[in-house]
């Protein structure tokens, strides 16, 4: 979730005396991006871990599940064409004896009866669902102690690290669409929080979890 100004990944590097994210120019076209340097692997974690925790630590974690709709159209077409089916034969005469009659009534029947239950049956489109996890960032983060897992939820969670070449302009957080839209002109989901750390410029969704209420005994 650690990007590069230029718009291409970082990735971790073992340096001369630590760990260091790059650029991942070098490895895609063999030369450096040329707008950006090294970061030590240690400071850039510390960093967005201190960011985020500091503005959405006490929200709580949600994860979507995609429910999938309820569409029986498919199903109806491929019924009623096994009643035009039924009826060719009927009408071509392979149904002709008392036995073949009584069988193609039944048959007739129950695909009719199947037809209508689809028919009937409410259709729902695709839906994504929130699922609360009883549990903040904050406790979620204490858990997860491997920088891999850490990472995993961040990407999840749609959080972008964007490293800079110089050490960014201490400005108010400020509300805006990723990559520089305006977000006065944005949907809802579409919205970013950002704030600025040192050369890191981190940016996750608006619309991020839940806040978690913690209430307190009245007291006499």
């Amino acid at each position: 979730m650690a990007f590069c100004v230029c718009g291409r990944a970082m990735y971790r590097n073992n340096g001369r005396n630590h760990m260091y994210y790059r650029c991942s120019s070098r490895n895609i076209s063999g030369a450096e991006c040329g707008q950006n340097q090294a970061i030590r692997a240690d400071a850039l974690e510390n960093t967005v871990t201190d960011a985020f925790l500091g503005s959405v630590g006490h929200l709580e974690v949600v994860k979507r599940r995609f429910v999938p709709g309820v569409d029986n159209r498919a199903a109806i077409e491929d019924v009623t064409r096994a009643l035009a089916e039924l009826r060719e034969d009927r009408e071509a005469g392979l149904y002709s004896s008392e036995l073949g009659k009584q069988e193609y009534r039944e048959s007739f029947l129950r695909l009719e009866a199947r037809r209508e239950a689809l028919l009937s049956a409410p259709r729902e489109p695709d839906r994504w669902e929130d699922e609360p996890t009883g549990e903040t960032y904050r406790e979620r983060f204490e858990r997860l102690t491997e920088v891999a897992d850490r990472n995993k939820e961040l990407r999840e969670s749609g959080v972008r690290a964007i490293v800079h070449a110089e050490e960014l302009p201490k400005i108010p957080d400020l509300v805006e669409r990723l990559l520089g839209i305006n977000a006065a002109n944005a949907d809802e989901t579409d919205k970013v929080r950002t704030v600025h750390r040192g050369r890191v410029a981190l940016s996750f969704p608006m619309n991020l979890g839940r806040i978690i209420l913690k209430r307190t005994a009245a007291t006499a």
